[in-house]
């Protein structure tokens, strides 16, 4: 076991500057152990522990690595597992989102969306993203007893074009398949049903009203 409390230097990622930058390291402790399996073969492992501080924002996080001795690549080096917390922001939240308000329930549903994001639960993402939609549908043409009859609707009802409910239906699919099929989405599928998401949202709540506030300001003929 080391420890040492010397200003050295690192890169890693800080949240809120966003992407990679430089960090003091304040504080840092390194574990070892192991264990005997039979007479003959024991495993060990190490863990990593440096106590990080952003040099721009001054943002304060653990940056975590950790090897065990059964765990290598194809050439038989060992791989590092290397883990934040709190952990890197996969997905920033959108600015506007600030301007809805902060006790309604699709704002809050997609704080949480974020959040699992950022901790990379993404069946609950693609189950996250499904109920914002259907939240959506429902606040603008009130429930019709089903998911598709829903859509049908708030298509119907001139919300979205074919494009866009060809695009949402897709986002839909990948809740349906996590919640019924056991299934596990790619992060980068999700990143385009999040685009599609935030896309409606945007539109809906943000760009409409002040649209419609603008138009009253301008003079008339």
């Amino acid at each position: 076991m080391t420890e040492t409390k010397e200003n050295q230097s690192i890169k890693a990622h800080c949240n809120k500057c966003g992407g990679t930058r430089n960090h003091w390291v304040l504080f840092h402790k390194v574990q070892t152990d192991e264990t005997e399996v039979n007479r003959h073969f024991s495993v060990h492992w190490t863990n990593s522990y440096r106590l990080i501080e952003c040099q721009g924002c001054e943002s304060i996080k653990i940056f975590h690595e950790s090897v065990f001795s059964e765990d290598a690549d194809e050439n038989g080096d060992p791989i590092v597992t290397k883990r934040y917390y709190p952990p890197s922001t996969f997905r920033q939240e959108p600015h506007w989102l600030a301007k809805l308000d902060n006790q309604w329930h699709l704002t809050k549903l997609m704080r949480e969306i974020y959040s699992a994001m950022q901790n990379e639960c993404l069946s609950l993402v693609a189950m996250g993203i499904r109920a914002a939609f259907e939240a959506i549908m429902i606040d603008k043409i009130k429930d019709n007893g089903s998911f598709g009859r829903n859509l049908s609707a708030f298509q119907s009802a001139g919300f979205i074009s074919q494009p866009q409910l060809n695009a949402i239906k897709s986002a839909i699919e990948l809740g349906h398949a996590s919640i019924h099929r056991m299934h596990v989405p790619d992060a980068s599928h999700l990143e385009t049903a999040l685009d599609v998401l935030e896309n409606l949202i945007h539109g809906l709540y943000i760009l409409g009203p002040e649209a419609e506030r603008n138009a009253k300001s301008i003079p008339s003929r």
